[in-house]
């Protein structure tokens, strides 16, 4: 009875609140965030940390931390409060305890409120076990990060131990929310107390707590496997969310997942709250939750409640007059026009690109066996990764340092096109061969000659010193074997590809993208690009819509997973940059024979070309 007292409240809660975060608190905190990035100008990839290197930059980023956390640290009081006041059989209104749980605050004052922001926004939802909450709903890392990582066993270790740290580290933080929120102790004390309390626990409550982990644990790894792997987040539902329903596959079925989920993790986040100050020992303060309004305080809320309500009487009284049913009428033919402007088709560019990262898996990253065995998979490009040598030779290779794939720590910069040849190559997943590092002359005299004609995606690894060196060396081999119509350029470093647009405007020449400052379809349509090649975590319902409507093809890197491929190609995505090239070209068929082609604006082969192709 009293669980179930508690979790109609705590639901009841949740639903408003989220509500007030997805409508509200939300938008408010990325305009002023928006706000900045713009003021200071939009930086990609790299250069994203020199936004806010500055006294302002500081200050923004510090003050939006802390109102996350007053916000998270806010929700987890009156969810604690509500559970509190159950298990004593109390009796309370909802809003009784949403106003009283304002108090709440005193434990997070003084020079606390640092460290305790870094467990409500951080710790706690980088593990995602339990401690839900609607503003920061899971903390990752991207996951080429941990991809690249997992390709050396140093780096294998390093994952592992990333997520033991954050593991321990959470269980180590477990009851601090309750014994802030209960006994207004400030984050050390509150720290101190968990590890007391973890230290001289029962062990049938320990026990408790770890089921309740493995079962939080191995469900979500269950479910994940017919779950939508690509998750809405709050900036999907912007105005654009009607043309997200009228032109995206994906977007309706990620929709009422979301629902589906958001609903299951409420209940989730509820009962492990209840249990959470079960196995606590933390003594509820009820003046805390009863806190009456009185003095100044209770004056400015009568102050705010009474113009509340004749706020609400004049809205009321606007529409028993004419005029203000005019207006209203005219507004809903403006939202209706709005609705109405989204339906129109919005086409896509060209059919979807099967794109083999770093060749393939079949073979040595890089290596012209692994280039040989993507265009047996029958992809439509090799991606591959090109770098100068201290002799001016473009070499293809992705590390700068040779540590991980040659064993010497050494640049690439460093050695002549003879010492890099001499230098064998070998990766994790091929310990059994070896290899050297080819020349981007010999992977395009392959590729010309190719048995399935299979185009090169050329990624430009330069520096800030060489980025237009190495443009103009690879321009000159793709000139020599007149390569340029089945060969494609992007790169980290805009000063990479802008001299190969500049002097070749009809071959197809694409930013690539791991983050941004701010939002990046804020500003990425001024580039000179003939499309995007972005890290999964930047690919979203906003910027996809917007490239197609700017005409601009999006490419995704690095897909490893055929459900996600599914789920892109349903976006809107035009090219899939995957390590099995193979299995993004059976996703790519399934598809077309599902959609048909006749909704793309390029029928041709390859990319669109010349007079045909107008943006």
């Amino acid at each position: 009875m009293r669980m179930r007292k508690a979790l109609k409240n705590i639901l009841l809660f949740e639903f408003f609140y989220k509500i007030f975060i997805i409508c509200f608190a939300n938008p408010l905190l990325d305009e002023i965030y928006q706000t900045y990035v713009a003021s200071e100008g939009l930086t990609f990839n790299k250069n994203i940390i020199s936004t806010f290197v500055s006294v302002k930059g500081i200050f923004i980023f510090v003050t939006l931390f802390l109102c996350a956390a007053v916000l998270i640290f806010y929700e987890f009081s009156v969810v604690i409060n509500i559970i509190a006041l159950c298990r004593k059989d109390k009796e309370f209104t909802l809003l009784q305890v949403i106003k009283g749980s304002v108090w709440n605050f005193r434990a997070l004052k003084g020079k606390t409120l640092i460290p305790a922001s870094l467990c409500f926004v951080l710790v706690l939802p980088y593990a995602g076990i339990g401690w839900q909450n609607s503003l920061v709903l899971l903390v990752e890392v991207p996951y080429f990060i941990i991809g690249e990582m997992t390709r050396s066993t140093i780096g294998i270790i390093g994952v592992i131990a990333i997520y033991g740290a954050t593991t321990v580290l959470y269980f180590l933080f477990v009851f601090v929310p309750v014994y802030m929120v209960l006994e207004q102790k400030t984050i050390g004390k509150a720290f101190i107390q968990s590890l007391r309390h973890l230290k001289h626990t029962s062990w049938k409550n320990k026990s408790a707590i770890m089921i309740i982990y493995l079962i939080w644990y191995l469900g979500r790894s269950e479910i994940a496997k017919f779950w939508r792997l690509n998750r809405l987040s709050y900036k999907d539902f912007d105005l654009y969310i009607f043309k997200y329903f009228v032109h995206s596959q994906a977007f309706k079925i990620d929709f009422a997942f979301w629902m589906f989920t958001t609903v299951l993790l409420m209940i989730v986040f509820a009962v492990f709250a209840y249990f959470m100050v079960s196995f606590s020992e933390a003594e509820t303060k009820e003046e805390v939750l009863y806190s009456q309004w009185e003095g100044d305080a209770g004056v400015v809320l009568h102050i705010i409640g009474k113009h509340m309500s004749s706020g609400f009487r004049k809205i009321r009284n606007c529409f028993k007059r004419k005029r203000y049913k005019l207006a209203f009428a005219v507004m809903f033919l403006f939202l209706f026009a709005y609705i109405y402007s989204t339906i129109g088709e919005i086409p896509y560019i060209h059919k979807p690109f099967a794109i083999g990262h770093r060749g393939c898996k079949a073979g040595i990253e890089n290596s012209m066996e692994a280039i040989r065995a993507a265009d047996a998979y029958g992809a439509d490009y090799a991606e591959i990764d090109v770098q100068l040598s201290k002799d001016g030779v473009p070499v293809v290779v992705h590390d700068g340092n040779l540590w991980r794939l040659g064993g010497e720590p050494v640049n690439v910069t460093d050695l002549t096109l003879k010492e890099l040849k001499a230098i064998v190559i070998r990766d994790k997943d091929h310990p059994d061969e070896r290899t050297t590092i080819p020349t981007l002359e010999e992977v395009i005299q392959y590729a010309k000659d190719a048995p399935n004609q299979m185009g090169l995606l050329i990624e430009l690894k330069s520096n800030d010193t060489n980025a237009e060196t190495l443009a103009n060396a690879v321009i000159e081999l793709v000139e020599r074997y007149d390569f340029g119509n089945r060969a494609m350029f992007m790169s980290l470093y805009y000063e990479a590809i802008y001299p190969i647009s500049k002097e070749h405007p009809e071959w197809w020449t694409g930013y690539c993208v791991f983050g941004s400052s701010g939002d990046i379809d804020d500003s990425v349509w001024l580039y000179d690009i003939d499309f995007i090649a972005g890290e999964e975590s930047q690919i979203t319902n906003r910027l996809v819509m917007q490239a197609r409507e700017h005409s601009l093809p999006v490419y995704v890197w690095t897909v490893y997973d055929e459900e996600k491929m599914r789920q892109y190609l349903e976006m809107g995505v035009t090219g899939i940059i995957s390590d099995f090239p193979e299995t993004a070209i059976e996703e790519i068929k399934k598809f077309n024979k599902k959609n048909g082609t006749a909704h793309y604006h390029w029928q041709g082969e390859g990319y669109p070309k010349g007079e045909s192709y107008m943006r």
